[in-house]
């Protein structure tokens, strides 16, 4: 569509806008703001505007570097209305691809945005899975870069984060985590000191572990539950771990999928279930066994809020739920 047309429409839909009763107009504005039109509808007329700000300014995503420097220089413009005050009361999801934290830019940010209460790191955004060995180069340099390390005012009730955006002796003091009832884990590998710390996170319900295992080895799956379930405060109530290998290298390897049938089962512990994340079509394999699975965008879409259904923790609390009648 070329500007005039464009142009065109706005003043068709400016004429309706301003034709419709005040509160039947902000309701459907506001409506179409939250199903993700909100800058659409910005441009319609200062009254929208001002409408459907705040719900745009509710989720932010910061797609990469671009995004990062945009909302930057929105903040600290002299003539923006857009400043930390406002960025503080009005932003409650915020989520960053893992790739951009090391933008300078974004510990002042992240600061800025006191009053969130969702806050995400996803390493798969942009590269739809595609980014992995670009990521595990990263963390090569994560904790000295960290842009965690320095926010103290931030107090989130969901959290999803790798273990190298906190240093291992600051992981359970760290005021981040101190409200944190969900808790996302990327990259566990054993868990190590990581059940030494969970233990100190008292309001913690719900942890879920994306978690690189060995094949080979029976039982790794398991014993991470157990671990965790042990670790955790008594009001634990859902544990996900997560999967990366595909279905058949599950099916095809010397011990089956004989891990995840005593997960799912309730056998290990009874508040665990085993999710997948993977291409689309690996996940329907897994789905037929019983378990949650999500394509590489799908995890991103559950903490930002865009999902279109139930997010993994309530598929988790349903299976859970369903396990025990």
């Amino acid at each position: 569509m070329d500007s005039q047309a464009v142009e065109s429409a706005l003043n068709d839909f400016t004429t309706f806008a301003e034709e419709l009763p005040r509160d039947v107009g902000r309701t459907i504005f506001e409506m179409a703001a939250e199903a993700g039109d909100g800058p659409v509808c910005a441009l319609v007329s200062k009254q929208t505007r001002t409408w459907v700000e705040p719900i745009i300014y509710r989720r932010v995503v910061f797609y990469n570097a671009n995004t990062v420097k945009l909302l930057y220089r929105t903040i600290f413009d002299p003539a923006s209305s857009k400043n930390v005050e406002y960025i503080a009361s009005h932003v409650r999801i915020l989520v960053l691809d893992f790739l951009i934290t090391g933008a300078k830019e974004t510990p002042t940010l992240l600061n800025c945005c006191r009053g969130v209460e969702i806050l995400a790191f996803q390493d798969d955004i942009n590269t739809n899975g595609q980014g992995s060995e670009l990521v595990r180069w990263a963390y090569a340099v994560q904790i000295k870069t960290s842009p965690l390390t320095t926010c103290i005012d931030l107090a989130p009730k969901r959290l999803s984060i790798h273990l190298t955006h906190i240093p291992n002796d600051h992981f359970s003091t760290h005021p981040i985590f101190q409200q944190v009832t969900h808790l996302e884990i990327a990259r566990v590998y054993r868990g190590g000191w990581l059940f030494d710390t969970l233990s100190h996170l008292k309001q913690l319900t719900h942890i879920s572990l994306h978690c690189d295992v060995d094949l080979s080895e029976q039982g790794q799956l398991t014993n991470l539950v157990k671990q965790t379930g042990a670790s955790c405060c008594r009001d634990l109530r859902v544990i996900v771990v997560w999967t990366h290998k595909s279905f058949s290298e599950w099916r095809d390897s010397q011990h089956g999928l004989s891990d995840i049938r005593a997960i799912q089962s309730g056998d290990v512990a009874s508040r665990a279930v085993v999710a997948y994340k993977g291409p689309a079509k690996e996940g329907e394999k897994f789905v037929e066994f019983g378990m949650i699975a999500r394509d590489y965008n799908g995890t991103f879409y559950d903490w930002s809020g865009h999902s279109t259904g139930k997010d993994f923790w309530m598929e988790a609390e349903q299976q859970i739920k369903e396990r025990r009648r």
